[in-house]
C-alpha cells in the first residue's frame, strides 16, 4: 500500500559527520518503520552530506554509473553476503527553509537511485525467513549510517510532473496521463470513452523476462503481469484497493529508460450523471496495484455529449 502523504518515496539519512548537531528524521509516537522498497525501485534520498554540491550532476550515459559526484549508495541485505552497488541517475543540492521567523535553512543531497532487482522482496504472509535490507550512502570515502529497508514486491508510485528523478516542475504536480500521439491528457485536451490512455510509474516490481539492475530496458519491452486497473467516476475519490470487479493487464518496462514502467489502458464509458471536468477538477480515478500495493490518480473525461466542450474553468 502507498504511505498516505507522500507523493514519492523519500529516504532520509542522517549526518555523515560527527560534528553535525542532531537531525530529527521522524516525528510520530513509536520508532519509525523501515521504508518500502520493490526490486528495481527508482526512489530519491535526501541525505546531509560533507560534500556540498552547487549544481545537479548527472549521469551522462543510460547506463546509470555507481559513482557520481563523488557520491555512492550501497545495498546490503541479508539474502546475500556482499554489499550490492546500486545505480545512480544524479546527485543535486536541495534547500529547505522554514516558514517561521528567523527563518532558518538547511542544505542536503538528492540522490536519486534505482533499488537494484536483486534485492529479495518478503512475501507477506508466506512463513518463510525475512530479508532485511538497508541502504547506506558514501561521501568521499566517508560512509554514512545505513537506513533500514522493508523489501517488498511492489511499491507503486504513478509518475507527476514534480518527481524526481524526472525534470521536475514546482507544481502544480500533474499526473502524466498521455494520449497514443504523446500530448498530455488535460482539461483543454480530455480522454474520450473507447480511448486508449498510457500512464507512467515506478515500483511494479521483477517483470516477466530478467533486467540488468541500472541499464536500459530492452527493445522490444518486457512485460510485467499482473496489475489490477480500476475506474472510479466522480470528484474527491478516495484511492483505495482495486476492487473486485477490476480488469487485469499487463503493463510494460519502458525501452530505453531505467526502472520505468508503462501501462495502457481504454478509458471507459461513464455513467450517466458523471459531473464534467474542469482546469482544476477532474472526473474520472484510474487506481492500479500489484501485489499488495496500490496507487490512483485522476484525469479529465470528456463527457459522452460530444457537443460538450469541457469547460476550462471551475465549476460554480
Amino acid at each position: 500500500m502507498k504511505p498516505a502523504g507522500l507523493g514519492f518515496l523519500v529516504a532520509f539519512l542522517s549526518s555523515v559527520f560527527a560534528q553535525t548537531p542532531s537531525i530529527i528524521t521522524s516525528v510520530g509516537y513509536s520508532s519509525p518503520s523501515p521504508v518500502a522498497v520493490a526490486p528495481g525501485q527508482v526512489i530519491t534520498l535526501f541525505a546531509r552530506t560533507k560534500t556540498a554540491l552547487t549544481q545537479p550532476v548527472v549521469a551522462a550515459n543510460a547506463t546509470l554509473p555507481t559513482t557520481l559526484g563523488g557520491f555512492s549508495v550501497a545495498l546490503t541485505q541479508t539474502f546475500s553476503s556482499d554489499p550490492i552497488a546500486v545505480p545512480i541517475f544524479s546527485a543535486a543540492p536541495v534547500v529547505a527553509c522554514t516558514e517561521v521567523a528567523p527563518s532558518v535553512c538547511t542544505t542536503s543531497t538528492a540522490i536519486s537511485i534505482q533499488i537494484p532487482f536483486e534485492l529479495g522482496a518478503n512475501v507477506q504472509g508466506a512463513h518463510l525467513p525475512e530479508n532485511f535490507a538497508a541502504l547506506t550512502v558514501t561521501d568521499n570515502g566517508d560512509i554514512g549510517e545505513p537506513i533500514g529497508l522493508n523489501p517488498v514486491s511492489a511499491q507503486i508510485h504513478i509518475l507527476n510532473s514534480c518527481d524526481t528523478p524526472l525534470n521536475p516542475q514546482s507544481g502544480p504536480c500533474n499526473t502524466i496521463f498521455q494520449h497514443a500521439d504523446g500530448s498530455l491528457v488535460s482539461a483543454a485536451n480530455p480522454a474520450a470513452a473507447g480511448e486508449t490512455i498510457t500512464l507512467q510509474a515506478y515500483g511494479l516490481g521483477l517483470g516477466d523476462g530478467r533486467i540488468p539492475t541500472g541499464m536500459p530496458s530492452p527493445s522490444p519491452a518486457v512485460s510485467v503481469s499482473g496489475v489490477a486497473v480500476d475506474f472510479r467516476f466522480g470528484t474527491d475519490i478516495a484511492i483505495t484497493t482495486p476492487g473486485p470487479n477490476a480488469s487485469t493487464l499487463a503493463a510494460q518496462l519502458v525501452p530505453g529508460s531505467v526502472g520505468l514502467y508503462q501501462l495502457a489502458f481504454a478509458v471507459p464509458m461513464a455513467p450517466a450523471g458523471t459531473p464534467g471536468c474542469s482546469a482544476v477538477t477532474n472526473n474520472l480515478t484510474v487506481i492500479i496495484g500489484r501485489g499488495n500495493s496500490f496507487d490512483g490518480a485522476s484525469l479529465c473525461m470528456q463527457q459522452s455529449d460530444s457537443k460538450r466542450k469541457p469547460s476550462l474553468s471551475p465549476s460554480k
